[in-house]
């Protein structure tokens, strides 16, 4: 378990250089909840989920040994995800959920969503 990085994997780095490359400048690990990338001023949070660690929907397997103790702590992280969630969309954050599996086929198209949602949040400041 040690080796498994719990941040700056390889598609968050990749998610990353796509957003870097479109002209989004973000700051990453922020705040209390540690939100993966963060657009402070316009205050959207882009969270960068695993399909394994944050229990997906379409892809829930647990591991064949302990499969109680696994359950246990995957429904927690889904809880802590949907607590922090409604946390910060009560504080008036747009949050974004992006699975790898949903990313990682689909790299130009979901780094254009954030472009526009984040491009729409600035426009709407302004206004």
């Amino acid at each position: 378990m040690r080796r498994v990085r719990s941040f700056n994997t390889k598609w968050e780095v990749d998610f990353r250089l796509s957003l870097w490359r479109l002209g989004l400048r973000y700051r990453i690990h922020y705040g209390r909840y540690r939100i993966d990338i963060a657009f402070p001023r316009q205050r959207v949070a882009i969270f960068l989920d695993s399909c394994f660690w944050h229990f997906c929907p379409r892809h829930r397997e647990l591991p064949k040994t302990r499969r109680g103790y696994w359950k246990r702590k995957l429904e927690r992280n889904r809880r802590r995800d949907q607590e922090t969630t409604r946390v910060l969309e009560a504080d008036g954050w747009r949050v974004i959920r992006i699975w790898s599996h949903d990313f990682l086929p689909r790299r130009v198209e979901t780094a254009n969503t954030v472009l526009r949602e984040v491009h729409g949040r600035l426009k709407g400041a302004r206004e």
